[in-house]
């Protein structure tokens, strides 16, 4: 708010009162509200002034028919050319768009590093959870962090299909996804698979009632009912890893009611003229050990469910069939 100070001819020192204004000499004796200085503007013509009644160097008139001189002065900005969109823009957008059109169920995807992390923080639970938002099932931690790693490996293929054929090379991220951890990803998915380890004096193949079991089946039947990911198996030490495949060998050799015995090879004889006998263990056809693995799926499938000499007919009456077949 300005002092006023009435200008007009005639009015010049005037004292008195102007709307609710006192003016003494011509000049108000307290800053007026602009809306009270439009009104006095309408009667008499004032300029601003300071509390001595100096007007400055340019004086202000006050009032709307002043303002509306001025203000006709000033000129409004001419807005340049829009901008238009060139074909890389064009380009650029549909490739967004399709990324966008497909999202990932969860806010980052996950390494096999990260799965392994979580079934040791959290076990089965944690990773049935990433798991559900992803469709899949399993019953074991290896089975369910591969069937992770595959249903991630073909959204981002689906994803990068969908990209390509919007009209641009492949991007690298999405809206839920950055690109390290889809590269991460990537890398995973297909990174040489890891192998369970047994312990230092494992022999390669036992043999019970017959049926040659591979070591390998020992371990990941160990593997699975430890309830931990290969990382966290493989980081047990040998005697840790001894106690578990221990227990699995004590399982067969109660569901067989026979001892477990290791395959030993035979060195060869000194002499090439006699030849050893061959151990007809050893020298056992494709489809019998195949038919090895298929016993460890019985003794888990029928466990409890058949009398033991159900469940060794049955599995001899398989092995028979398989000899014909």
């Amino acid at each position: 708010m300005h002092y006023l100070k009435i200008v007009s001819r005639g009015w010049h020192g005037y004292t008195g009162q102007l709307n609710i204004i006192s003016f003494k000499n011509g000049v108000s004796t307290e800053p007026v509200p602009p809306r009270i200085a439009d009104r006095i503007a309408a009667s008499v013509q004032v300029v601003q002034c300071d509390a001595e009644g100096r007007e400055g160097t340019d004086a202000i008139n006050v009032g709307p028919q002043h303002r509306l001189l001025t203000e006709g002065t000033v000129r409004a900005e001419i807005a340049g050319p829009l901008a238009v969109q060139s074909e890389a823009d064009k380009v650029m957008e549909a490739k967004l768009d399709a990324a966008r059109s497909l999202t990932a169920p969860i806010e980052s995807l996950y390494t096999r590093d990260d799965l392994e992390r979580v079934a040791d923080e959290s076990g089965i639970k944690g990773l049935r959870d990433i798991a559900d938002k992803w469709t899949v099932k399993g019953r074991g931690i290896p089975e369910i962090i591969e069937k992770i790693l595959t249903a991630q490996a073909a959204f981002l293929q689906l994803r990068n299909q969908k990209i390509e054929n919007a009209g641009g090379s492949v991007l690298k991220a999405t809206t839920l996804a950055t690109e390290a951890d889809l590269e991460a990803t990537a890398a995973a998915v297909v990174e040489e698979e890891l192998v369970a380890l047994g312990y230092e004096g494992l022999v390669p193949e036992y043999a019970i009632d017959g049926v040659i079991v591979p070591c390998t089946s020992l371990v990941e039947q160990a593997l699975k009912n430890s309830g931990k990911s290969l990382t966290g198996w493989n980081a047990l030490n040998d005697p840790e890893r001894k106690r578990a495949i221990d227990a699995e060998v004590e399982a067969l050799e109660k569901h067989y009611g026979a001892k477990l015995e290791p395959v030993l090879a035979e060195e060869a004889p000194a002499s090439e003229e006699q030849e050893a006998p061959v151990d007809p263990v050893e020298d056992t056809p494709e489809y019998e050990k195949w038919f090895a693995a298929k016993v460890m799926e019985a003794i888990e499938e029928f466990d409890g469910v058949l009398p033991h000499e159900d469940a060794v007919a049955l599995i001899r009456a398989q092995l028979a069939a398989a000899k014909e077949a």
